[in-house]
This record gives structure tokens, sequence and C-alpha cells, in this order.
């Protein structure tokens, strides 16, 4: 019986060792398990956090950066001095086409009185020939005051002025229309400078027919020839004979040429 006792005391009291071991262990497994999702948590916590930081600082970024492409003024590039005259030069309108269309009577009519009347050109040019002209001359050694200079200017400047209106006249308009000949100065486009003076100084002798091809300037030459024969009329009378009217003629064709080369390389008629 007292074995029997003992051997029940013996399962008791393991059975009390047990359950407290249960107990102990139930007591401690939710602490560990605890333990173990704590730091679990907190690092998927943190991973969030980092995350939310992440994608809150790129749409701050991406809302700063299109404020800034809004707002910020465009950016001025130098411009280089070429370019800009380049640029310049494309806005100049081109120069005029000079005209080849035939010329009837009344075209060389107005031809003449726009070459002889209109400002500044023979006005100009009758005021220069005139200065200069009264500047070289000694008038046989007298001392002439500066009014007697201006004066006697004017006057020279006068004469030129009939001389150029006479011969234009003649050669634009009159000879021109009677010869059936071009009055207008037609440029070359040659290539070379030697080519263009050449062709400049040649059109004293030819000129354009009013049905295209080459003709001997005859409307030129005679006109010019003419006018210095009628300028007798208004020359100071030393001056009115054969020699100094050749001596005018020359100095036309002189002129002439000129003005020719000038047209040649610099245009117009």
């Amino acid at each position: 019986m007292k074995n029997i006792n003992r051997f029940i005391i013996k399962i008791l009291t393991l059975l009390f060792f047990i359950s407290l071991f249960s107990i102990a262990a139930a007591a401690n497994s939710p602490t560990h398990e605890k333990e173990k999702i704590a730091p679990s948590s907190e690092k998927t916590a943190d991973r969030a956090a980092d995350a939310g930081q992440v994608e809150s600082a790129s749409i701050s970024y991406i809302a700063f950066n299109d404020a800034m492409k809004i707002e910020r003024a465009p950016e001025i590039k130098s411009v280089e001095p070429v370019a800009v005259a380049l640029a310049i030069v494309r806005t100049v309108p081109a120069a005029p086409q000079v005209s080849t269309a035939p010329m009837s009577v009344g075209d060389k009519f107005s031809f003449f009185a726009r070459s002889a009347f209109r400002p500044p050109g023979p006005y100009a040019s009758a005021l220069f020939n005139g200065l200069f002209k009264e500047a070289l001359d000694n008038n046989e050694g007298k001392k002439d005051t500066f009014g007697d200079y201006l004066a006697d200017s004017m006057t020279r400047a006068a004469r030129s002025l009939a001389s150029g209106t006479t011969s234009k006249f003649l050669e634009k308009f009159a000879l021109a229309s009677l010869f059936r000949q071009d009055p207008r100065y037609h440029r070359s486009y040659k290539d070379g400078a030697g080519a263009k003076l050449g062709y400049a100084v040649s059109r004293i002798l030819i000129t354009r027919g009013d049905r295209g091809g080459s003709q001997f300037n005859a409307s030129y030459l005679l006109g010019g020839a003419m006018t210095a024969a009628i300028s007798n009329v208004w020359v100071r009378e030393e001056h009115r004979n054969t020699k100094d009217s050749f001596i005018r003629w020359g100095n036309h064709i002189a002129f002439t040429a000129l003005s020719n080369i000038l047209k040649e390389f610099l245009g117009g008629q």
C-alpha cells in the first residue's frame, strides 16, 4: 500500500512539474514571438517610412522641376556679328530689275525729262561744274572777291545746266526717236573688271536698237556734237570757236564714259 501511494505521489509530482513546465513555456512563448515579430514589424515600418519619404521627395522634385521649367526665363544666346550682318542684308530689298522692253517715242521723252530735270542729279552736277571751273579760271590774273566768285560760278552752273539739258533732249529723245535707238545704258553682267570696263567704254560707239541688236551709237555722238555747237550761243565770247567746241564735245564723251563705268559696276541706266 505504501508503495502504491509513493508511486501515485511520484506520478502526481511528475505531472505537477510537467504542468509547471508547460505553463512556463506557454508564458514564455508570446514574449518570444513578440520579440521575433517586433523587429520585423519595426523594419517593415522603417522601410515603409523610407519608401514614403522617397516617394514624397520624388513628387516634390518633379513639382519643383516643373515649376522651374515654367518660371525659368529663356536663355539668351550670344549672337555673332556676322549672323546679324547677314540677317540685315537679307532684309534689304533687292535692286529693281533694269527694264529691257522696247521704248516708244513717249517713253523716250519721259526718260529725257527725268534725266534732265529730276533733282538732285542734274542740278548738283551743274553746280559742281560751275564752282570747279570758276576755281580753275584765273580770270586773266584779276583778283575777284568771294562774291564775284559765287556770281561767276552760278553763271557757269546755268550754262552747264543748259548744255546738259540740250544734250539729253537730242541724245535721249529727238535723235534716239529718229534713229530708233535705245538711249538707256544696259549692263553687260560680264565677269572680271577688265571686261566690264571695256564694255562700258564701248557703249560710247555702240548702242542697242529698238528692235534689238547692236548699232552704231549715232544718236549719242551726233547729239553731243550738235550740243557743243549750239552752246556757242551762251558760252563766253572767247570760247565761241571750233577748237573750244571740239573740247566741249570731248569733255562730254569723257564724262559719259565715266558715267557708264559707274553704271556698269554699281547699276542703273
